[in-house]
């Protein structure tokens, strides 16, 4: 998590054809180093049974190197999560505010703080869906399923974008990054294999997903569909008005 959290928020970074590249090569680097030398000094301290047979690794590496300092270790591990936490917050909120900006979702998620410029409305958006879903199973399954969704996600972005390649009608902005043909489909394969080796684990994802894909078609041909506006009037002034009232309270 974290190597793509920065396209997202392409449209608040300045020259982005030159700070996006230089962030993911930087960002993939580094973690890329700091990821070898972690699992250098696991395997230097630990024995392969204590690797195979901990299940966490990172709390045993700590009691062997550490001591009684490694009592703090989980609390590092909870200001980690933390970033995590922080960073996927800031990269969902994105997208729900770009699809409302632009049609895709409904308009009261898409307004901003007049100030921080945060996208708010959008925020705690995801905090109440985030909250609904935590309800769903225990947090082994919740982990699978949002990381199917995730992949599924990923696999129809590169879809989408090898499909506005090919046609050419689709107009990029100026600013924006090309890169070789050959990348999105190496994305594509790759997140293509981690959605059949995640199914093959467990194959109620796949119900889990499709049913969740369903009920976001579903309510977006009822209330957001274009072509349905004339029929839904109703709900467009039902938007309109809580557009206007959400401003008061978050604006």
């Amino acid at each position: 998590m974290g190597w793509d959290i920065l396209n997202f928020a392409t449209d608040e970074v300045e020259n982005p054809r030159r700070v996006l590249p230089l962030a993911a090569l930087c960002g993939i680097g580094i973690s890329a180093v700091v990821y070898l030398l972690i699992n250098i000094a696991y395997f230097s301290v630990l024995t392969i049974d204590e690797f195979l047979n901990t299940e966490a690794v990172a709390f045993k590496f700590a009691e062997k190197t550490m001591g009684d300092f490694s009592r703090i270790f989980p609390f590092l591990i909870a200001i980690l999560l933390l970033g995590n936490l922080n960073s996927s917050i800031f990269a969902s909120s994105r997208y729900v505010f770009a699809g409302a900006k632009n049609g895709i979702m409904p308009r009261v998620l898409s307004s901003v703080h007049e100030k921080s410029m945060s996208p708010r409305v959008a925020i705690i958006y995801e905090m109440f869906v985030l909250i609904s879903l935590s309800f769903i199973g225990d947090l082994e399954h919740l982990i699978g399923y949002m990381s199917y969704s995730l992949w599924m996600q990923k696999s129809c972005t590169m879809v989408a974008l090898l499909y506005m390649r090919h046609k050419g009608t689709f107009k990029f902005q100026k600013n924006s990054i090309k890169t070789p043909i050959v990348l999105p489909f190496i994305c594509l394969c790759i997140f293509i294999s981690m959605l059949i080796i995640s199914a093959r684990k467990d194959p109620f994802i796949i119900i889990y997903a499709l049913t969740m894909l369903a009920i976001g078609l579903i309510l977006y041909f009822i209330f957001i569909n274009p072509k349905r506006k004339s029929k839904s009037v109703f709900c467009g002034e039902c938007f309109e008005k809580v557009n206007g009232e959400r401003t008061k309270f978050f604006c």
